[in-house]
């Protein structure tokens, strides 16, 4: 193994990939645990190593953590959370990792109702009695997660929730991004909770108005009951656990008005003003827009 001193998991991932371009643009060289390495070869090319290996496979994580300082964290949602998240831990510890930024999730409590959130509140309690240093970002709903409804969208020129008008203050990933490379290579984030919103909170209607206006071409809003929703994520290949969760979340969170606050995380770690929607649904109109027929 080389010099580098930060190994991120989860690198070519929603996250991971612009934490990776914002470290090339730094000039700050990095290690990544990837499953497929094809997927990292732009990372390679800027002279990042490369470890082929999963959060499950502790082999490939003793490798990945050897000689590291500073541990990025992050995975997608999986019900096996809890288990992958200990086992990076538990590597980092005993390679003597100095830091963990964990990427963790809105409402995480051990305590919480929902699987994803309590399963994050558990790993979040671990990390912190693992004697490293730690950092948790708890981003809300991705802005990001729009991406999901483009088959709708190009489709039925429509996407489908069951938030009613509810106010979020979705969060754009490479704002998430930006944080955790401050928190990767700054100072003074040790110890720290960063809950990450974006500037201003919006519902679902407008933002239909604002993909509209952005891709010039009508997009439209459709509430349904949440259990109609819920089947329709099943049937697009959602995980039953998933599906639930996030349905819970919905109808008995943001439907009843909570999670709407707004965090000034972002511009205090970062600097800068994070992303509105409005600029997020004009950097990527075209991935929204109808294909030419």
């Amino acid at each position: 193994m080389t010099a580098a001193r930060i190994l991120v998991t989860g690198g070519t991932g929603t996250i991971g990939s612009h934490v990776v371009q914002m470290l090339i643009e730094r000039d700050v060289k990095a290690r990544l645990l990837v499953r497929n390495p094809e997927k990292a070869a732009e990372a390679a090319e800027a002279g990042f190593e490369i470890v082929r290996g999963d959060l499950a496979e502790r082999a490939s994580l003793n490798r990945a953590v050897e000689c590291i300082r500073s541990v990025l964290l992050i995975s997608a949602p999986d019900e096996r959370q809890r288990e992958l998240h200990s086992n990076a831990i538990a590597a980092a510890r005993e390679a003597k990792v100095q830091h963990v930024v964990r990427v963790s999730a809105f409402g995480a409590d051990e305590n919480a109702p929902i699987f994803l959130a309590r399963s994050h509140g558990e790993s979040e309690r671990e990390l912190e009695s693992s004697g490293m240093a730690y950092t948790h970002i708890r981003p809300h709903l991705f802005m990001q997660n729009f991406f999901g409804y483009i088959p709708t969208i190009h489709t039925y020129g429509c996407f489908y929730g069951c938030l009613r008008d509810a106010r979020l203050p979705m969060v754009d990933a490479r704002d998430i991004a930006a944080v955790c490379v401050e928190a990767l290579t700054g100072k003074g984030h040790e110890g720290k909770t960063y809950e990450l919103t974006g500037p201003e909170a919006f519902s679902m209607p407008d933002a239909a108005e604002v993909l509209s206006d952005a891709c010039g071409e009508p997009i439209r809003y459709v509430d349904l009951p949440p259990d109609q929703l819920e089947r329709g994520m099943r049937d697009a290949g959602v995980p039953d656990w998933l599906a639930h969760d996030l349905t819970w979340l919905y109808s008995n969170v943001f439907a009843l008005g909570q999670g709407s606050e707004v965090s000034d995380a972002v511009a205090r770690v970062t600097g800068r003003k994070p992303f509105r929607f409005a600029e997020f649904a004009r950097d990527y109109a075209d991935r929204f827009r109808k294909p030419a027929a």
